[in-house]
This record gives C-alpha cells, sequence and structure tokens, in this order.
C-alpha cells in the first residue's frame, strides 16, 4: 500500500514539474510570408526559396532579401529583383513584452509596407499583418507574436493567385533614417525595367 502512495505521489510531483515547465516555457515570434510574382511559375522566381517550412533564425540575425546568392537567405530568382531588396531584424519595444519586426528598404526601388512608401534605406516596424510590394513582387506578412530574445521564425508560401488587386488611393511616405517625416504624396506606378542597387555595406 505504501509503495502504490509513493509512486502515485511521484507521478504527481513530476506531472507538476512538467506543467511548470511548459508555462515558463518562452514563445517564438514567428513571420508568416506569403509570396507572389506573376511569372512564378514560368521562371522559377521562388525556387530557392524553402517553402512549407519554418526555419529559425537567432535574434541577432539580419534577414535579407534578394537576388545575390552570397548574401540573401531568402533569394529571388530574378534579374528585376535587387541584389540586396531589403532586410528584416527582430527587436524589443520598450511598449512591449513581445519582440517585434524592422524592415528597411536596400534598394533604389521603393518598397511599400500597405500605404507607406520606403525609400532606400528607409525602415518601419512591420505592422501584424501587412502587404509588402516592389516591382510586380507582392508579399503578405502575418506577425505570429513571441517572447523570446533568442531566437524568431520565419515561415514562407506562395500564392497563384494575386494578393492585391489595385493600387492604393493615397500613398504615404515614410520616415527616414534621420527622423524627417517627408510627406505624403499621390500613387506611383509599381514598375521596374531593372534592379538599382544599393551598397550591401549597409545592411
Amino acid at each position: 500500500m505504501r509503495s502504490s502512495t509513493g509512486k502515485v505521489n511521484a507521478r504527481r510531483i513530476e506531472m507538476a514539474a512538467v506543467s511548470n515547465n511548459a508555462e515558463t516555457e518562452e514563445t517564438v515570434a514567428c513571420l508568416h510570408m506569403t509570396f507572389y510574382h506573376p511569372n512564378s511559375y514560368n521562371q522559377m522566381i521562388f525556387q530557392s526559396i524553402p517553402l512549407g517550412l519554418s526555419q529559425e533564425i537567432t535574434s541577432d540575425t539580419t534577414v535579407a532579401f534578394g537576388r545575390d546568392l552570397n548574401i540573401c537567405k531568402y533569394v529571388f530568382l530574378c534579374k528585376k529583383a535587387s541584389r540586396v531588396q531589403f532586410v528584416i531584424h527582430m527587436f524589443k519595444p520598450f511598449h512591449s513584452d513581445q519582440m517585434a519586426f524592422e524592415i528597411k528598404n536596400m534598394s533604389k526601388i521603393k518598397l511599400y509596407v500597405d500605404h507607406l512608401e520606403l525609400d532606400c534605406l528607409n525602415k518601419i516596424e512591420l505592422p501584424v499583418k501587412c502587404m509588402i510590394r516592389f516591382g510586380e513582387f507582392q508579399i503578405l506578412v502575418q506577425k505570429e507574436s513571441g517572447e523570446s530574445k533568442k531566437f524568431f521564425q520565419i515561415s514562407c508560401n506562395f500564392s497563384r493567385e494575386p494578393l492585391v488587386q489595385e493600387a492604393p488611393g493615397r500613398v504615404m511616405l515614410s520616415i527616414p533614417e534621420h527622423g524627417m517625416l517627408n510627406g505624403s504624396a499621390q500613387p506611383t506606378l509599381l514598375k521596374c525595367s531593372i534592379a538599382e542597387e544599393t551598397d550591401e555595406n549597409q545592411l
């Protein structure tokens, strides 16, 4: 009888320890990214991107997206993409325990985050859900919150259909790194015939 009671108590202690570990385990932030380009089937533009998989990345990593295989973690196989199109990194805002993400345009081609226009080297915190656009590329980003300060994840997929049907009626300009507001502007056409580069040393 004592032996049976001892086993029950040991099991309860073990279950309590597992429960406490589960409660203290940190959640990991994740960016779910869905890519679209009208020529993705013919040109295999997203062939080098691990679609359908989540990749764990250390928090001090600046993640580059672009054409250059040696610099970019996520590569667009398209001559119209810049060597480094944009970069994303994780940071902790002062006002929150949840980690956040910042996107920075590394190309002379303008990049749009929803209605916000980012010139070269401009940056902005990514909203919980947003649309990134440059040239004919469309990227839907959905952020899953997390507490871990050591790691985050990026999960990629692609869409056969356009994610945005038409340009917005109003485009806002971004805040450059020196902090001055550019103001607002009329919508611009999202076309690029050749990729314009910027120095990857700005990463």
